[in-house]
């Protein structure tokens, strides 16, 4: 190898600077795919097939873990396709619609899914809370606005994108303080709030890592100084893996918040069962009192058309007959 292919071999490489491409990532990504498709599954296959999805938790869950899967899924195609171009030797390409493009496509919807899930996320926990529904639209909505931005970000400089994931920590801090105060009487409590606080250990990892890890050089070419960004990678586990302990942790949460959900729903069903069975109750002793005050009603009337002689006998069923109307609209 020359001098000028060395050259643009190191140019390719510093172009992907701050990009990791290893397998582990995108494998990773793959398993929180797996992990959200199959939790979505398991809430619908509970709840949802029944037609019966136990108020907003259950719903709710259920589209989190299809946006977080969904948002791996992306992710990981967008992480393959560019460990694909590093490996032939490639630039990464950062400009749309031009030649080696095609990964910014899911990149981008990778991102503006992540937001959403968090959004849904936090409004898992308003709704295992028992929070007015307008939280939960409220979330959706700034989800919605953070995505749109990290879309936004795409177009205009992909290295600027990925903010959203301040608002993953926000999210996953506001969650898990929702159900420590307000669901501390719900099933399912603590799975809860361990899957949410597993969520914030991944995300502190992933953070803190840059600062201590990445170091930068200044590498001499024939086309002047290069800057390039080195990571102790995988020479210290917890410089290497920051990215990959993150989706890991993500996919632990989305478990654990699983099955704390279905305990919660689970027991919303029984006591909706519950309350529809008293209701019914309550109609049928209605219609029980209406019916006799009836019956009492028409034999009134027979006895209207005897002789006077019974009409001390009308007058005392006219009086059972009413009052057993009358019971039948208070009962």
């Amino acid at each position: 190898m020359d001098a000028a292919e060395g050259a643009s071999s190191l140019q390719a490489d510093s172009s992907f600077a701050g990009w990791d491409t290893d397998a582990s990532l995108y494998w990773t990504l793959y398993i929180l795919m797996a992990v959200g498709l199959i939790s979505a599954a398991v809430m619908w296959k509970n709840f949802g097939q029944s037609g019966d999805w136990s108020g907003t938790l259950s719903l709710t869950f259920t589209t989190f873990c299809l946006l977080a899967g969904l948002n791996g899924g992306f992710g990981a195609m967008a992480k393959q396709m560019l460990a694909a171009m590093k490996e032939e030797g490639k630039p990464m390409e950062k400009n749309w619609f031009v030649e080696d493009s095609w990964w910014l496509m899911p990149y981008t919807l990778s991102l503006l899914l992540g937001a959403l899930a968090s959004s849904v996320c936090l409004g898992t926990a308003a709704a295992f809370a028992g929070l007015n529904p307008a939280w939960i639209r409220g979330a959706k909505c700034i989800g919605l606005v953070m995505g749109l931005v990290e879309v936004v970000l795409c177009f205009i400089n992909i290295d600027h994108s990925g903010i959203s994931g301040y608002w993953s920590i926000v999210a996953a801090i506001a969650g898990c303080s929702i159900v420590a105060v307000r669901g501390r009487e719900a099933p399912g409590f603590p799975l809860c709030v361990a899957g949410y606080g597993v969520q914030l250990v991944g995300f502190a990892w992933c953070f803190a890592a840059p600062a201590i890890c990445d170091r930068s050089r200044v590498v001499q070419t024939d086309a002047g100084p290069l800057y390039v960004k080195d990571t102790e990678h995988k020479a210290n586990w917890f410089c290497g893996y920051r990215l990959e302990t993150l989706h890991v942790c993500y996919a632990l949460s989305i478990v654990l918040l699983l099955i704390g959900s279905l305990m919660k729903a689970d027991r919303d069903r029984e006591q909706s069962y519950l309350a529809m069975v008293d209701r019914h109750m309550a109609r049928t002793s209605h219609g029980v009192a209406a019916s006799e005050g009836g019956r009492r009603l028409r034999r009134l009337q027979r006895l209207g058309d005897g002789s006077r002689a019974n009409s001390h006998v009308a007058a005392s069923e006219m009086v059972l007959a009413c009052s057993g109307a009358q019971r039948s609209l208070w009962v």
